[in-house]
């Protein structure tokens, strides 16, 4: 199940990352979210890279795709709470922390789904 979960929200997030990223870039008049550049940007590079990721067809690439992306939405949501120079270059609105916390839970579960059905002998 672990597997399958980690490629299907992989092909869910994936393509509205691309789209996000590349119509905040293209079209920053239509900008839904009102991401900074350096957001959109990364929203670009994270999506293309995500699509990649799907067609090698590879579930372990997929599982550490998602692994990582877990870990760098994590860092820009902690930088957005600390006051720093880095966090001001992805300044987010409230419903985008949001969608970051509901996005990096549904990840850390899909993630750790194994690991915790070993642990806990279901």
């Amino acid at each position: 199940m672990n597997k399958s979960l980690n490629i299907l929200l992989l092909k869910i997030y994936a393509p509205i990352m691309l789209g996000l990223g590349f119509f905040s870039l293209v079209f920053p008049v239509f900008n839904l979210f009102e991401f900074t550049f350096f957001y959109a940007l990364f929203l670009f590079i994270s999506g293309s890279v995500g699509i990649f990721v799907l067609m090698l067809k590879s579930v372990i690439m997929g599982k550490y795709f998602n692994t990582i992306y877990l870990i760098i939405n994590m860092v820009l949501l902690v930088l957005q709470v600390v006051p720093n120079r880095i966090g001001s270059y992805f300044n987010f609105t409230t419903g985008e922390v949001i969608i970051h916390v509901v996005l990096s839970m549904a990840l850390l579960i899909v993630t750790t789904y194994r690991r915790f059905k070993l642990f806990t002998g279901a």
